[in-house]
């Protein structure tokens, strides 16, 4: 995936391997400095899993800001994904989660 910004930012962001549908669905913030890539389908040797990247822009690079954020098998997790303007808030979604409701 690419990002661009009226003109391209930083690096390509490349996938792992067999990531299933990467950058599916991307949010940025509002100075384009942290983007939020979720990815589903991803081959983590557990069927279903699904990802969310969080990605800071440094200046030059994009930079993966921790380990992959995993969700449960079968929630659809990181079907959807949002930041906030400032980039301070991250909301990944589970449409399937059956948890009651509870966060």
């Amino acid at each position: 995936m690419k990002i661009f910004c009226w003109d391209k930012r930083g690096n390509t962001i490349n996938s792992e391997a067999d990531t299933g549908a990467y950058g599916e669905m991307p949010a940025i913030s509002g100075d384009d400095s942290r983007i939020i890539l979720g990815t589903t389908n991803c081959d983590t040797g557990v069927e279903d899993t699904n990802r969310a990247y969080d990605y800071n822009y440094n200046g030059a690079t994009w930079e993966l800001s921790e380990t992959p954020l995993d969700g449960d098998a079968g929630t659809q997790y990181a079907g959807s994904v949002v930041i906030s303007e400032q980039g301070n808030r991250l909301v990944v979604g589970a449409v399937q989660n059956s948890q009651n409701g509870s966060l």
